[in-house]
């Protein structure tokens, strides 16, 4: 039994949603066609991301980095934040990243509010739908939708397993936990910033580092990070697929701002609505590797 999964079918009912979203849709086809083949997406041609064993000198494209045997996040596996913080609060959302629409969208797609919620109980209802919905059925979406948390950092609380991992990692001038090569300058910007607004840079840096978990199925719909920041995701358990655009795309896509009030560090793309994912990493098929695109995504999947 999941209390979770209730609340998100009370949710959907209240919303007066019948229909699962496009992006969740077309993912579920997409698998159905294909088995989730990447080369098969719907796109003029589909290459594969580079694989290195450390990220370039010069970052000019994604590339995916092979997992170090001794890579510390790799134990980070959902049942780890479950027992370490399963107390934390989280917001989850049916739709991520947010979008400022989301709160007004019609039935039967319906509006998409987030849920509030604790890690330990949506690690629960991960596990339902990981033995009731494993093959991601569109029809079923109601009875077992797809909420993700994209915006939890159990770094930033001054006490605390997670807030201990951290601090262990900035000791080793942040290198325990990024793929080999990388040079994360954040930690200098950061203080800078900090230091001419009065904030405690370290309270200011460990938020940037965040954990995301979702069951199987769930689709990140398209966009850009702000700023153009660039970010590497360390694949912890379950698999992940990122579906870039080029550069060449871009004047196909425009961008429209995100919901300042979510959990959300992105702003909408429009453009190509078939078949959205993450943007900015690479596709990663197993714990431990890490696609680099420092700002810390570490994923945690069913």
């Amino acid at each position: 039994r999941s209390p979770l999964l209730a609340a998100m079918r009370l949710q959907l009912a209240e919303d007066k949603v019948t229909k699962a979203p496009p992006e969740y849709g077309s993912f579920c086809q997409h698998v159905k066609d294909s088995g989730f083949d990447p080369k098969r997406l719907p796109f003029a041609e589909v290459s594969e991301v580079p694989r290195e064993r450390k990220a370039p000198e010069a970052l000019r494209e994604p590339v995916v980095v092979e997992a170090r045997g001794n890579w510390r996040p790799k134990k980070w596996s959902m049942a780890f934040w479950s027992y370490e913080s399963g107390d934390d609060a989280c917001r989850c959302l049916r739709r991520y990243p947010p979008y400022r629409e989301d709160a007004t969208r019609p039935p039967p797609v319906g509006p998409a509010r987030p849920l509030s919620t604790s890690v330990g109980d949506f690690a629960k209802y991960v596990g339902v739908l990981r033995d009731l919905d494993p093959a991601c059925s569109e029809e079923q979406y109601v009875a077992f939708p797809r909420y993700f948390v994209g915006g939890w950092s159990p770094f930033a609380a001054p006490s605390g397993e997670g807030r201990a991992l951290w601090e262990e990692d900035l000791r080793s001038g942040r290198q325990l936990w990024a793929p080999p090569g990388v040079k994360d300058l954040t930690e200098r910007w950061v203080k800078m910033f900090c230091q001419g607004m009065n904030i405690d840079w370290k309270e200011a840096l460990a938020c940037m580092d965040r954990v995301q978990m979702g069951p199987a199925g769930a689709v990140t719909r398209l966009h850009s990070d702000r700023a153009c920041a660039h970010a590497w995701y360390g694949q912890i358990q379950g698999k992940r697929a990122f579906v870039l655009l080029p550069p060449s795309e871009a004047g196909n896509l425009y961008a429209e701002g995100a919901d300042e009030s979510a959990d959300s560090d992105a702003e909408h793309m429009h453009g190509f609505h078939d078949f959205g994912r993450e943007g900015g990493g690479g596709e990663s098929d197993g714990a431990g590797d890490a696609a680099v695109s420092g700002i810390l995504r570490a994923e945690v999947r069913a």
